[in-house]
Parts: C-alpha cells; sequence; structure tokens
C-alpha cells in the first residue's frame, strides 16, 4: 500500500472524488484487518491509531513526491473509514456479547 501510495499519480476515473471513497474503503479494510490481527495480539484501537498514524505519515510524504500531494481531505477519508471500523467492531463484539449472555440464561 505504500508503494501505491507514493507513486506517482495515476488517473483513477472520471468520477468527483472518487480517490475519497478508495481512501475510505482502503482504511476500512485495513481496519478491519487489524481487528482479526488483534484478536491474536491486543490492542484493536491502538492498531487504529497506529493506522491513522500511518496515513497522515503518507500524506506528509506525498508532498515530497512528484505530481502528488498532501490532502487533508484523504486523511479525513483515510479516518472515517478507521472510525467505520471501529463501529462494525463494536456492533459485532455487542451483539456477540448479548448472544453469548442470552445462551447462558
Amino acid at each position: 500500500m505504500t508503494l501505491l501510495a507514493l507513486q506517482p499519480m495515476q488517473a483513477i476515473g472520471d468520477i468527483t472524488h472518487v480517490d475519497k471513497a478508495l481512501h475510505f474503503i482502503a482504511y476500512l479494510v485495513l481496519a478491519g484487518l487489524a481487528f482479526l490481527f488483534a484478536q491474536r495480539f491486543k490492542p484493536f484501537l491502538g492498531w487504529c491509531i497506529a493506522l491513522a498514524v500511518y496515513g497522515a505519515v503518507i500524506e506528509c510524504l506525498q508532498s515530497f513526491m512528484p505530481g502528488r500531494f498532501m490532502s487533508f481531505a484523504d486523511f479525513i477519508a483515510n479516518i472515517s473509514g478507521i472510525a467505520v471500523a471501529i463501529l462494525f467492531v463494536k456492533i459485532y463484539l455487542g451483539k456477540k456479547t448479548q448472544n453469548q449472555t442470552t445462551d447462558t440464561l
């Protein structure tokens, strides 16, 4: 992902702001993978913070790459993807806990 983020910009389509959707989806997936990884290596929130820092660093580094630029909107899309993944995990864990409580009754 780092190599893709730091390569010269390629055309990704004519749809306005499609790159923001790609940022959102990429970080949603990465945070979901972090949850799976955190099942064995805790804590999930720590991995999400690390992803946010990684996204910020990549955005800063892009300002030094030809044809690339730093974008606060891209960073917000990254954070939004992470936040939605955290929300999904909270919902999943809440349902899992609720099912375990119901099973023990």
